[in-house]
């Protein structure tokens, strides 16, 4: 099995980009590859992530626009693949408010959510939710490859 690290860093030495900055140790290993992606544009910039814990049905991604032209063609296509998606949601909202210091910042969060059942044995039904967020997160990626044209990770 091919480890993500090894992955990244034979990537950026086809493509030029240090992406290695990321520190992915520290990212949600099955939120990993799609961070890698978005992260492989050129007009967004990761700036944090979460699977979701335990029985959460909602995984996030909070990242920057640097295109907002190309991104809006972009988000476009993935509302399109949520719309088909039977089995959770694929939502973007625009986040602004003030840091600690009081700067105005904009960010952009998108969610994943699964759609959860009425199930008596939580870990049957938390191995179901992270199911579809990694079906849900797979087929992103297929599109942002697509889209994007970035090169595919190798299997």
């Amino acid at each position: 099995m091919i480890r993500i690290k090894e992955v990244v860093e034979e990537l950026d030495k086809l493509s030029g980009v240090d992406n290695m900055k990321i520190p992915y140790e520290h990212i949600d290993y099955e939120m990993r590859k799609l961070i890698y992606i978005l992260n492989k544009t050129d007009f967004i910039e990761t700036c944090g992530c979460c699977i979701g814990h335990n029985d959460d049905p909602i995984s996030e991604v909070i990242f920057k626009v640097c295109d907002r032209e190309k991104w809006h063609i972009l988000m476009i296509k993935l509302l399109e693949l949520g719309s088909n998606m039977k089995d959770a949601n694929i939502n973007f909202y625009e986040w602004h408010r003030l840091d600690l210091e009081g700067r105005y910042l904009v960010d952009w969060r998108m969610t994943i959510e699964a759609h959860p059942r009425n199930s008596e044995d939580c870990e049957v039904e938390n191995k179901r939710l992270l199911r579809i967020k990694n079906k849900a997160m797979d087929s992103i990626i297929k599109v942002i490859e697509k889209e994007v044209e970035i090169a595919a990770l190798p299997q």
